[in-house]
């Protein structure tokens, strides 16, 4: 294997004979054997290891096997112990994610801090059968079958082309010690069950068919190469960015005989896997108003789009008061106050300023978002109108109405932001001073 793994790195460029190496160590076979054929090939190595805490004393055992091993071997040796729950728990992520990105980070920093040329990992060709396998029983659009790279950035993954067979082969031979961890047996978490009973079943039935699926991977990584450029060129007549999202015009989608494909391709980037695409085509023919969600994204059917934006947190119950003497507030929305007489204060009908009566307002001020039920009575009408009927004559979609604020006096609402003044506080002949208000962020 050594001499395979020396050309290897050769032809396919990998790594120089002189590159000082950090070298991502678990202490499990596959991360020992990359250090051992390292060390053959008389390069200059550093091992790090991450101690997560995740297994106990076994996480403990598996640091000081690694420490150990360096210190026998006069390799420089970095440990770093990171508490992946808090981790997770404060980053809002799952615990392998958090474990992962940190694991990551620290490598890019102590690389940059000795200044080392690259990091290796151990990563072989089993791993990416497994992680196609994977990909295929959760329905990942094509994007989700990317080859892993034998080298992004810092990273190289020199054991890429060789099995999980042929590295234990190599350790037994050569009598590499090497920590087992006991969770990679455990057949409750379905990679493992892909890893110990599905792969070894496929190769029974097709030997060799990681080799297959090698080809296969690297196939995709071109076909998403196609779809990205294809996808670029239609973007101008079907997506539109906007304050909100990114618009996708309904119409167009509806006529596009590669539906599936189109959506599964923008929908994977905000969240949505390709097993989601028939609720995407699905919204296509529904009522303006029906949303899915993804953990961070919603696409909300309006009445010509479709539209891809960040879930609204809400504004719950946030208000602010208005005084008699307030002249500016910043929160929950920016708002500039102005006062005087009717003749310093021009009516230019800008939609996020309004110009009213102030001798017929009652303060305090509230302003706070609308909610459902909320009526007033426009300008130039005689009865009252329900807000959510103006938001559809207005053609307003539903992140605008979510974002919309009222402004109300004792209990009248004078003005809908953006949209509607009342009635009651319109300027008139008789009016001497106005008050002015102006929002500046409108969402």
């Amino acid at each position: 294997m050594l001499q395979a793994f020396k050309q290897h790195i050769e032809q396919r460029r990998l790594l120089l004979k002189d590159d000082n190496v950090i070298i991502a160590t678990s202490g499990g076979p596959d991360s020992m054997v990359l250090t051992d054929l390292l060390l053959q090939l008389g390069m200059e190595v550093d091992l790090a290891h991450v101690n997560f805490g995740l297994r106990g004393q076994d996480s403990d055992d598996d640091e000081a096997f690694v420490d150990n091993y360096a210190q026998s071997n006069n390799i420089p040796v970095h440990i770093r112990r990171i508490d992946a729950k808090s981790l997770a728990k404060e980053r809002g992520m799952g615990i392998q994610e958090a474990a992962r990105k940190a694991r990551y980070d620290w490598f890019e920093e102590l690389r940059a801090e000795i200044e080392a040329d690259v990091i290796v990992t151990a990563h072989h060709a089993d791993d990416a059968t497994e992680s196609y396998l994977w990909h295929i029983m959760r329905g990942s659009s094509l994007g989700g079958f990317d080859a892993i790279p034998e080298a992004s950035g810092n990273v190289v993954r020199p054991l890429l082309r060789f099995t999980k067979e042929e590295i234990l082969a190599y350790a037994e031979s050569r009598k590499i010690p090497f920590r087992t961890d006991a969770s990679n047996a455990d057949r409750k978490y379905a990679r493992n069950q892909i890893r110990h009973d599905l792969i070894p079943l496929m190769r029974r039935i097709r030997p060799g068919f990681e080799r297959n699926v090698q080809r296969q991977v690297s196939m995709f990584d071109e076909v998403n190469f196609i779809i990205d450029q294809f996808v670029s060129q239609l973007a101008p007549g079907m997506m539109i960015l906007t304050e909100e999202g990114i618009e996708l015009n309904v119409e167009d989608l509806a006529e596009l005989p590669f539906q599936r494909l189109m959506l599964g391709h923008i929908g994977n980037d905000y969240g949505f896997p390709a097993r989601r695409v028939d609720e995407m085509i699905n919204l296509l023919y529904s009522k303006p108003g029906k949303a899915i969600y993804s953990q961070s994204h919603r696409i909300i059917r309006e009445r010509e789009t479709l539209v891809i934006s960040t879930i609204p947190s809400g504004k719950g119950d946030q208000s602010a008061t208005i005084e008699i003497d307030t002249e500016e507030i910043h929160s929950p929305v920016h708002i500039q106050i102005e006062k005087g007489a009717k003749s310093d204060f021009p009516i230019l009908g800008i939609d996020w300023q309004a110009t009213l009566d102030a001798d017929k307002i009652n303060f305090p001020i509230t302003v706070r978002p609308w909610n459902e039920g909320d009526r007033m009575r426009p300008l130039g009408l005689e009865g009252t109108q329900l807000l959510s009927d103006i938001f559809t004559q207005a053609k307003w979609s539903q992140a605008q109405k979510e974002n919309a604020w009222v402004f109300e006096s004792a209990g009248e609402i004078i003005w809908l932001a953006g949209l509607r003044i009342a009635d009651s506080v319109k300027i008139s002949d008789k009016t001497e001073q106005v008050i002015q208000f102006s929002l500046s962020d409108k969402f």
